[in-house]
């Protein structure tokens, strides 16, 4: 979630200092970024049981 956090920080950061077309793009781009880098970097630091865990939770959240 740091990981995640910290580059929306960046996207908040240049959607307030950019201009309008760049905005939008820059809050999109920290958002892509972020959420594949954290899933990145949960599958290099997790354990084998922590990531069966994060399935199952996933399967049984209806």
């Amino acid at each position: 979630m740091a990981v995640f956090f910290s580059f929306m920080a960046y996207g908040l950061w240049g959607f307030i200092a950019l201009p309008e077309p760049w905005r939008w793009l820059a809050f999109i781009a920290a958002f892509l970024v972020g959420g594949t880098s954290s899933m990145i970097v949960f599958k290099r630091l997790a354990s084998e049981e922590q990531r069966k865990n994060d399935l199952e939770a996933r399967l049984h959240n209806d």
